[in-house]
């Protein structure tokens, strides 16, 4: 399904969750970015994660298996996007958190959402972190995901509480 994808022109993503270690080969190179957890890349890349290096280290195992980007989400400590100009670290919202259930999920669901509205991958890990972030202040996981206008009206929040 990948192949077809990309051999049609779309962005392929995948948030491997679970991550399984024997993912086909010829998978990696047909995937845009790719989203583990720390848990998930450790499996992936089979290295053993105790620092930022580490991570990069394990990041680099899927770059050199093909995949552009890859999207490490860190939970509380934001995420660390990485690909062939580097890393950049994305820090998390600071939120009350009472369920992390679905976290995960709105992450990859808010950055897919605003990659397909035209937005940069920057843009878009951003946005996987404000739906993320508002996600993780509830109980539950279906019923714990916003609506695009709660998304919309944090966001203003967010801008009132900067000016």
């Amino acid at each position: 399904v990948a192949k077809i994808a990309k051999e049609l022109g779309k962005i392929v993503v995948l948030d491997p969750a679970p991550a399984r270690c024997d993912l086909p080969e010829e998978l990696f190179s047909n995937i845009d970015i790719m989203k583990p957890n720390e848990t998930e890349l450790q499996t992936l890349s089979s290295i053993k994660l105790h620092s930022e290096d580490d991570i990069l280290k394990g990041a680099q195992v899927l770059l050199s298996k093909g995949v552009k980007n890859v999207i490490v989400t860190l939970g509380a400590n934001g995420s660390l996007l990485v690909n062939e100009n580097g890393y950049k670290k994305f820090d998390a919202l600071k939120v009350e958190v009472v369920d992390t259930t679905a976290a995960g999920d709105s992450f990859t669901a808010g950055l897919v959402n605003s990659i397909v509205l035209g937005k940069s991958l920057e843009e878009s890990i951003k946005y996987g972190h404000i739906v993320s972030s508002i996600v993780v202040t509830r109980k539950g996981a279906q019923s714990s995901i916003p609506t695009k206008i709660e998304v919309q009206n944090y966001i203003k929040k967010m801008e009132l509480s900067n000016e």
